[in-house]
């Protein structure tokens, strides 16, 4: 005679409800994904159920064909940018978000058709890379904001009224100029891009705040707002090393400039660190192998990326409510650049 296997129990909304001392209805909404309920406990309910063996139809949200979508724009495409998608890349594929990545070439009406598109699309969210100091774009985040979530990136001041997130380069600049002033610097330099890039004017205040405390005077002729183009750079340090009383160190803004920098400075005999010390922002990966090696605030745009993406996620998902600004650490990491032999 066969034996009769017994037979499995059908497991019911009521049965997970029990067990999650949830109400069915609270269950019942957390598997057809109602936005009432929280992402936790959805991710609970549907991880019991799956558990349990009770197989409902997959709510749309717990997909990959979900459908769910967020914009990244940035200014141009380079290693700190590059670094920045890939952070965010790396935390939204991992809830089964698509990310689209558009750059507008620092071009504001491409950027603001960018932006329309996204909003005509659904797009649930969008972290926007500012690169201009002037605030342009208030009225049209603000409108945005209202239709989807939305954090920036190297946003400084409290305009617009959305979540924020960069790096501490105010700080980072103050680090570098103490550096210098430590190994004997006394007429520190600033090479930078083009100061309405929000980066570019933090540094500048943290380099003027630096000198202030350490009782320095500013000299504006110390310091070279430059397009970073090859010439550009050759006639901006050309103009700082050949002043009466020149630097006897330079904070750069971008580590490939300042590789640049000391190539130049090669080619007319002035030797880094020996004639001159040097300190830049970026640690791009190829510093520790040059020479000299270069000494750096280091920014990682990948970290950033990560934490964007995090708060761009719980304020779509998680329906957190508010604005948030993050500030992110930088490291002065000392290198060959900056260390002076003394005899």
């Amino acid at each position: 005679m066969e034996s009769k296997e017994p037979k499995k129990k059908n497991i019911t909304i009521h049965d997970i409800a029990e067990h999650l001392k949830l109400s069915p209805s609270t269950v019942s909404r957390a598997l057809n994904d109602h936005p009432k309920i929280n992402i936790k406990t959805k991710e609970k309910v549907w991880e019991l159920a799956k558990k349990m063996g009770y197989y409902p139809n997959v709510p749309v949200y717990m997909t990959k064909e979900s459908g769910a979508k967020v914009y990244i724009i940035i200014p141009e495409y380079n290693r700190y940018y590059t670094d920045v998608v890939e952070g965010v890349q790396s935390y939204l594929s991992k809830k089964s978000i698509l990310l689209y990545v558009a750059c507008s070439r620092e071009n504001e009406e491409l950027e603001q058709k960018i932006i329309f598109d996204a909003m005509e699309q659904g797009t649930k969210g969008i972290i926007i890379c500012a690169y201009n100091t002037q605030n342009k774009y208030n009225m049209l985040l603000k409108h945005l904001s209202n239709n989807m979530q939305v954090v920036m990136l190297n946003k400084f001041d409290d305009k617009p009224e959305v979540s924020k997130i960069f790096p501490d380069v105010f700080n980072g600049a103050y680090k570098a100029v103490n550096h210098m002033y430590s190994v004997g610097c006394r007429s520190i330099g600033l090479f930078l891009g083009n100061i309405t890039n929000p980066l570019f004017a933090e540094i500048l205040s943290g380099y003027e705040s630096a000198l202030n405390i350490l009782g320095e005077n500013y000299d504006k002729n110390h310091v070279y707002f430059s397009n970073f183009k090859q010439d550009d750079v050759a006639h901006g340090i050309e103009k700082l090393i050949t002043q009466k009383n020149r630097p006897d160190g330079i904070l750069v803004g971008d580590q490939l400039v300042a590789q640049q920098i000391i190539s130049y400075l090669r080619s007319i005999g002035i030797q880094v660190p020996q004639d001159l010390i040097l300190v830049s922002f970026g640690d791009e990966r190829f510093s520790s192998f040059v020479s000299p090696t270069l000494s750096s605030i280091s920014i990682s745009g990948e970290k950033i990326g990560r934490q964007a993406a995090k708060m761009l996620y719980k304020s779509i998902f998680e329906q957190t409510e508010g604005t948030y600004t993050q500030v992110t650490e930088v490291k002065l990491i000392i290198r060959g650049s900056s260390m002076r032999i003394r005899n």
